[in-house]
């Protein structure tokens, strides 16, 4: 629910939608002369013609409706899962915006019976006391734990 690179909103915006930036990005990168993009070839809002930036949450005008049914699939799976293991992975997520991810994984995984959070992010692992013992922490850079999974699994 943080938003991606791969989607662009309006700037206003005037609209819940979203839009690929694939094409988009294309375009810029094949405008660019002298080290400069072209200003005919950033992106503009199809319906008020102010500029598109990224999908990302990064203040109020932060366009999540095209999100929401991936939250309410991931509400579904907890329902549905509740009785069983659950693991809660978290990679790099800090204190941008705790209550989007890292809050609400800890509160699961206390809440939860079967629950463990797996937290891996250089520098900012630290848990409550009262899910230390159902939290993994790995205080490491994501790229090289992801490399030693990686090597360990061959």
């Amino acid at each position: 629910m943080q938003g991606n690179y791969d989607s662009l909103q309006c700037m206003a915006p005037c609209s819940d939608e979203i839009y690929a930036s694939e094409e988009y990005v294309k375009k810029m990168v094949e405008s660019i002369s002298n080290n400069q993009v072209s200003i005919d070839s950033i992106p503009r809002c199809p319906h008020c013609g102010n500029y598109l930036i990224p999908n990302l949450r990064c203040d109020d005008t932060f366009v999540e409706k095209p999100h929401m049914k991936n939250e309410e699939k991931y509400r579904d799976f907890l329902r549905k899962n509740i009785d069983k293991n659950i693991l809660f992975l978290e990679l790099g997520v800090g204190y941008n915006t705790p209550v989007i991810i890292r809050y609400p994984f800890e509160q699961m995984t206390y809440n939860l019976n079967n629950a463990t959070l797996v937290r891996v992010n250089k520098g900012m692992v630290s848990v409550s006391k009262e899910i230390e013992d159902k939290s993994i922490l790995i205080d490491e850079d994501i790229n090289k734990v992801l490399q030693d999974v990686i090597e360990n699994m061959n």
